[in-house]
């Protein structure tokens, strides 16, 4: 008998679910009144006043946190949308360091075909 070919991504994908699930039903049930705009004012509190001081781990949790539950309110997959995104990232191309100290990538040049 062969064995069984278990494929990594599916079972990341499912676990991510079954946890944006888990958090996102918990945060619906827990604040019935946030809004979508209410979470992403409470993201951008947890950023600029939490993390950017030391970054402390249980802050950036709770960044997660919030993420996963606005993405629960709108039915967003954010596994699947992570995984595209990071596919359109990998294959950009970066700019040097700005003066906010970050890089962006740099604006794609439309192909002549």
């Amino acid at each position: 008998m062969g064995k069984t070919h278990i494929d990594p991504v599916s079972v990341r994908r499912q676990i991510m679910v079954d946890w944006q699930y888990e958090i996102g039903s918990w945060s619906c049930e827990t604040f019935p009144e946030s809004t979508q705009e209410s979470v992403i004012e409470h993201i951008q509190d947890e950023v600029n006043k939490e993390l950017v001081p030391d970054c402390d781990p249980e802050e950036l949790a709770d960044v997660v946190i919030l993420i996963l539950g606005l993405a629960h309110r709108r039915k967003i997959n954010l596994f699947d949308a992570i995984i595209e995104k990071f596919e359109i990232n990998r294959k950009r191309k970066w700019g040097p360091k700005n003066s906010r100290g970050f890089q962006e990538h740099l604006p794609e040049v439309p192909r002549n075909d």
